[in-house]
C-alpha cells in the first residue's frame, strides 16, 4: 500500500518538491510524492521524517 502526499507550509506555498528532494524521492508531479506503509498516519510519518532530515531530531517539528 501507498499513498500519495503533497506538502503545503503555513503560508500556504506548496513546498512539495522541496520534500522529495529531502527525502531522496521521486517527485510525481502534481501528485506529490509516494510514501509507503499500511496503517501508517502519513501526516505524522512526513513531519517526523522532515524534522529528523533537518534537525537530526524527529520530534523537533511540530503536526499542525
Amino acid at each position: 500500500m501507498s499513498r500519495t502526499v503533497r506538502v503545503i507550509n503555513s503560508e500556504g506555498n506548496d513546498i512539495t518538491v522541496m520534500v522529495a528532494l529531502l527525502f531522496q524521492t521521486k517527485y510525481l508531479g502534481n501528485l506529490g510524492f509516494r510514501v509507503r506503509g499500511v496503517g501508517t498516519d502519513m501526516r505524522f510519518y512526513t513531519v517526523y521524517r522532515m524534522s529528523l532530515a533537518l534537525y537530526g531530531d524527529g520530534y523537533k517539528l511540530n503536526l499542525r
